[in-house]
């Protein structure tokens, strides 16, 4: 765990965990967000067990914080440590604007650290799972354009987001980082077509990626997803 204040004034961001790289520079990174309930430590356990003990990069540093403890809709509004909350898991749900507010900033200044480390946006990834994935999508598809790339595990974005008014703006300038969606497609939580239909609508916007679907898989994290990710990452952040 490194301290906080590295990073500045940090609200919902309660710890943050760094798996380093194996030379003695990093050139790039990769900011992992976790899901609801979990956190950034936990997290970092369940990648590295999954592709047993190889969730590092001889170039890249990964890392894992962990989200602030907020009322979560979902959960009947029982705290739980997530980025921000949503109104349940459909297309017509409605996320907390202030709370994305304040995760967005707090996330960008971890980006701006690494900057002024050297390692500049372009060589930047950003993914995550469940919440975490859409967390991700919002912060490099709108706050982040110049990121190499985004890569969303098991989530969605409804509707109603203002997330599709504020990034085709990005887009027509000229700045979007790869998008990489992936989804289980027996999953009992997020159902597989909310994924679908997001995909479908960031494409339709013009946005550049893909859709992987694994089959049998439930709301998690699998080793085939995390060695597509991990694949996906090298090659927009290659030595």
């Amino acid at each position: 765990m490194i301290p906080r204040r590295v990073f500045g004034d940090l609200r919902s961001i309660t710890n943050i965990y760094l798996t380093k790289e194996q030379s003695p520079q990093a050139t790039g990174a990769l900011i992992l967000l976790h899901g609801s309930g979990d956190n950034g430590d936990c997290f970092r356990l369940t990648v590295d067990h999954l592709l047993n003990g190889r969730a590092c990069f001889p170039h890249i540093k990964i890392i894992y914080p962990s989200a602030w403890t907020i009322p979560y809709s979902p959960s009947g509004g029982i705290p739980v440590p997530t980025w921000f909350d949503v109104s349940g898991y459909a297309m017509e749900a409605e996320e907390n604007e202030a709370e994305l507010r304040v995760a967005t900033r707090d996330l960008l200044q971890i980006i701006d650290k690494l900057g002024a480390e050297g390692i500049p946006r372009n060589r930047i990834v950003i993914g995550g799972f469940s919440r975490g994935g859409a967390m991700a999508a919002h912060l490099a598809l709108c706050s982040a354009p110049d990121l190499a790339g985004v890569g969303v595990m098991s989530s969605w974005i409804p509707s109603t987001s203002n997330f599709y008014q504020c990034f085709p703006e990005n887009l027509n300038r000229g700045r979007s980082p790869q998008l990489l969606q992936m989804h289980g497609d027996d999953d009992d939580l997020i159902d597989p077509s909310l994924a679908q239909q997001t995909f479908a609508k960031l494409r339709s916007l013009g946005v550049h990626g893909n859709f992987l679907t694994y089959p049998g898989q439930n709301h998690e994290v699998s080793r085939q997803e995390l060695e597509d990710f991990f694949s996906f990452v090298s090659k927009l952040v290659p030595e």
